[in-house]
């Protein structure tokens, strides 16, 4: 059984209110507790406290607020640092909040009828966990340091179980996306296009620094994200969801304004978007139309690339410097070459060695080998390879593939792949299964971002950053249980 939530016309705007106060408050008390040690466990004992009755009450609405929480969580940390200079548990306090969440979501929902009702995915996840805490086990891994990453590493699919076992209406989900993240939407594409005209003041204003992010003479915006590449990522995104959008009710203005987040999308200088983009909406054209009993249109095909090569025209000059720095990065930078090849080739070495369960959680490839650093990069040699040295550990976190591949073995490889496998699967069937035109474009909204991050994920650490990995498992956790419900109502329709 899902949980149910009040429906939107019941929400008054006092109530509104209260949850936007929470939302402020949270992070005035994140402050506060990492100020003043000896309130610690008062303040956060409050903070839990009006947590649970928010959550109790409007359950949704907690998580469309913690979505848009992990959007700005960088820029909020930056804001709380003018206000104290103990602002990192701003920086730290999504984690303990997904645990929480969890927790109310079990004993909301019944935590026999949860374990009753696990579905394959939660069962291969826990799976891929016993094999990662096995190998932790067997090469005298830390227990804490095994632990926390097991949790780094899936905490997007925690957030996906949450979110998929809340209870979601297509016309409030509409309706938040109009008067929540689209307005967020626009106000990061419009500070880009500030910092576009402006960069080193925006920069200087916004997050109190002037370093750039440059690529041959070109800087790359970032809007009100820590990093370029999250702010390309995000904004490939929205253009995804109005691309699909404009698919389903083929209306101009959606095109237009999906035109207008990819070129801003083109300005971060990041290439993984882009062709994450091309893959993403390339397969769901062909799953649309065949769906729907159409023919691919070779004349839409090339109005689409006429209109896609005049946009490329107008931003040549940032694509063109992108390509340059791509050949430069990949066959002249030795230093960045070699890191990230060591990466991947030494994640296949230790697959072979320490067959089939790898090295543990939080010894490879991972923010805790990071942090804690590993010693396997000594025995591999890689600790004399500069972005993955003590001294220079900068791009040790930079992927997720070799760091599945490296801590869990072939057989955590193959369980994750899995898990990805079942969860396309389940929207493929989900969307073909729907009867309501909404909850259809939902589901392949949901596909899109999927394969767009699958793509990014080659090369990037997609499903386990955040704010990546916490949006993108969101989304898919609510369109599947938008379609279950769906089918649930219709099967109970006859009936009545």
């Amino acid at each position: 059984m899902l949980l149910r939530n009040d429906t939107l016309s019941s929400l008054r705007k006092g109530d509104i209110l209260q949850i936007l106060v929470f939302v402020v408050l949270s992070v005035i008390i994140s402050l506060l507790a990492y100020s003043f040690n000896a309130l610690l466990v008062p303040i956060m004992a409050i903070f839990v406290g009006v947590f649970v009755f928010l959550y109790k009450f409007y359950p949704t609405y907690i998580l469309y607020f913690f979505l848009v929480f992990s959007i700005f969580q960088d820029f909020f940390v930056v804001i709380g640092s003018r206000i104290s200079s103990n602002a990192l548990l701003i920086d730290k306090i999504d984690e303990p909040v997904i645990l929480l969440l969890l927790i109310l979501t079990l004993f909301r929902n019944g935590v026999k009828k949860s374990f009753h009702n696990i579905s394959q995915i939660e069962i291969i996840c826990l799976l891929f966990f016993i094999v990662g805490l096995l190998s932790s086990i067997k090469n005298n891994v830390s227990m804490v340091i095994s632990l926390e990453q097991s949790f780094l590493t899936l905490k997007g699919l925690i957030l996906f179980y949450i979110y998929k076992c809340h209870e979601y209406d297509a016309d409030e989900l509409i309706h938040v996306s109009k008067r929540i993240f689209a307005p967020i939407s626009i106000v990061i594409l419009i500070g880009a296009m500030i910092e576009f005209i402006s960069p080193l003041r925006f920069k200087s204003i916004v997050w109190q620094s002037s370093v750039m992010s440059e690529r041959l003479g070109m800087i790359g915006l970032q809007s009100f994200f820590y990093h370029p590449g999250d702010y390309g990522w995000f904004m490939i995104v929205v253009t995804l969801i109005y691309a699909i959008v404009f698919m389903f009710f083929r209306e101009k203005k959606y095109f237009i304004i999906g035109i207008m987040f990819l070129i801003g999308s083109l300005l971060s200088l990041r290439r993984k978007p882009l062709l994450g983009f091309i893959f993403g909406i390339l397969i769901s054209y062909i799953l649309f139309t065949t769906h729907n009993n159409r023919r691919i249109s070779i004349k839409k095909i090339a109005a689409f690339g006429l209109i896609g090569g005049f946009v490329l025209f107008v931003v040549s000059p940032f694509l063109d410097a992108l390509l340059q720095y791509t050949i430069a990065e990949y066959f002249t930078d030795k230093a960045v070459l070699q890191a990230r090849n060591a990466l991947l080739l030494g994640s296949v070495k230790i697959a072979i060695d320490y067959f089939p369960l790898g090295v543990g959680f939080g010894r490879y490839g991972s923010w805790m080998s990071w942090v804690n650093y590993s010693p396997v990069y000594n025995d591999y040699g890689l600790s004399n390879i500069w972005g993955l040295s003590l001294q220079h550990p900068n791009f040790i976190a930079d992927t997720f593939w070799p760091m599945i591949l490296g801590e869990t073995g072939i057989l955590g490889l193959i369980l994750f792949s899995i898990i990805m496998l079942l969860i396309i699967r389940q929207l493929i069937i989900a969307f073909k299964s729907n009867i309501s035109i909404r909850t259809q474009m939902f589901t392949l909204i949901g596909l899109t971002i999927l394969l767009e991050g699958l793509v990014e994920s080659i090369a990037q650490p997609q499903f386990v950053k955040p704010p990546s990995a916490y949006i993108t498992f969101a989304i898919l956790g609510i369109v599947i249980s938008l379609s279950n419900s769906e089918k649930q109502n219709y099967r109970k329709t006859p009936a009545q």
